[in-house]
């Protein structure tokens, strides 16, 4: 059985060593590293080329879905470990995750998003409700696939087509709705943490908060936009309130109105060109 990891990133100059220094704090160890540098502009190319990884660097921002791909094209194990460029994985996920893996039906086991600090408002904001630390779910079977931090079984994801080029972003929920329909399995194990290593402001958890919930059905419609106000002031806002923290309550109430403006007159027109930076 052979390992190949994966770290796949975009102007992540500042966080890309942490991402490969959890691959590389793995058990067992893996048997390759590859590096995917999705046409970074900030300089993110530079750290890596002092790792004697081999690194594929892209010309332009291709997006998620086609960095993806060429990982799945530029590494031979059959399982793939993937982490992005802002994230880092606990050392004890890949074991835990191969465990899961002994169902040859289960095609990914992905883990839950984790922040150490949770200092400033949009840092408490995030930790609550986009990465629901407070959440106590267990194992879930047939979960929507995460691509965050993910081992995948390479025969499963090839027999259903891979990732769509073509996808900029939700490219893992793409995949994941075929593995379902295949007969595979997803597993999400809230016990696998994948921590998350760069700051994100307002507008960027807005969007996060937009592409996690709307995904594959980008476009606009009243019905989904309702769902959000529903989400925002009837579970985010009093839960806010709950523990008297007034901004993140203010940030929840004014949610649903920027999100529709993001959604109207900015996300739309643009969403194709998402990259991958600051998932």
């Amino acid at each position: 059985m052979k390992i190949s990891g994966c770290v796949a990133f975009y102007n992540n100059a500042e966080t890309v060593q942490k991402a490969i220094d959890s691959l590389r704090n793995q058990s067992p160890e893996l048997d390759e590293i590859v590096l995917i540098d999705d046409g970074s502009t900030d300089g993110g190319f530079s750290p890596v080329e002092q790792t004697n990884l081999r690194v594929v660097r892209l010309e332009k921002n291709q997006g998620r879905g086609a960095a993806r791909a060429r990982a799945m094209a530029e590494t031979s194990g059959d399982f793939l470990l993937s982490v992005d460029g802002t994230k880092a994985l606990a050392p004890g996920f890949l074991a835990a995750a191969l465990a899961h893996m002994q169902d040859a039906r289960v095609a990914a086991v992905h883990g839950r998003n984790w922040q150490t600090k949770s200092q400033s408002a949009v840092e408490r904001w995030r930790g609550r409700h986009l990465f629901k630390m407070k959440s106590r779910s267990g194992v879930r079977i047939n979960a929507g696939l995460n691509t965050n931090g993910v081992l995948m079984r390479r025969d499963a994801i090839e027999s259903v087509g891979g990732f769509n080029q073509a996808r900029r972003h939700s490219e893992d929920a793409d995949l994941g709705l075929r593995l379902k329909h295949a007969g595979f399995k997803v597993v999400f194990d809230p016990d696998l943490l994948v921590e998350e290593c760069a700051p994100n402001n307002w507008r960027q958890i807005f969007e996060r908060q937009w592409r996690y919930n709307v995904g594959l059905n980008d476009r606009f419609s009243f019905a989904s936009w309702f769902s959000f106000v529903r989400q925002a002031w009837a579970v985010m806002l009093p839960r806010d309130c709950k523990v008297r923290d007034w901004e993140c309550a203010l940030a929840s109430l004014l949610f649903p109105l920027v999100l529709l403006v993001f959604w109207n007159w900015w996300a739309t027109p643009r969403v194709r060109n998402l990259g991958n930076s600051n998932r």
